[in-house]
């Protein structure tokens, strides 16, 4: 797929949209950890006492672990397909690769902000945002 590039504007345009994205999947994120800890809770008592009735509630766990992966999958790709870089789920970090004085810098967003006011190199990440 082609790089795309975001004007400023462009990228403000989708900010709802994205604010929406991240509603919906970040609070899936920490679900997930914890159905993984309770899998290796479930794992452990499978070893110590051989399983019996444990065997079942795994195939449930695991079955809605993937139930959220792939909900967190999903709503990951659409931001992606759209060009955007996404940083962090749950904080919503997201980067819009864009050309900006003759180079590639990064427009930098995060969940709650209300406009892009942000941007760093492509090599700086999130320490090395600027105000525009």
């Amino acid at each position: 797929m082609q790089q795309r590039y975001f004007t400023l504007d462009a990228a403000n345009e989708l900010l709802p949209w994205l604010q929406g994205v991240f509603e919906r999947a970040g609070p899936l994120a920490p679900q997930a950890r914890l159905i993984e800890g309770e899998l290796r809770e479930l794992s452990r008592k499978t070893s110590s006492n051989g399983g019996g009735s444990v065997q079942e509630q795994i195939r449930q766990k695991r079955q809605e672990g993937e139930e959220i992966g792939n909900q967190i999958r999903e709503a990951l790709q659409e931001v992606i397909d759209a060009g955007i870089v996404v940083r962090t789920l749950e904080s919503g970090l997201v980067d819009f690769p864009c050309w900006w004085e003759g180079r590639e810098v990064y427009l930098c967003w995060v969940v709650g902000e209300t406009e892009i006011g942000y941007w760093h190199e492509t090599n700086a990440g999130f320490a090395g945002r600027q105000p525009l």
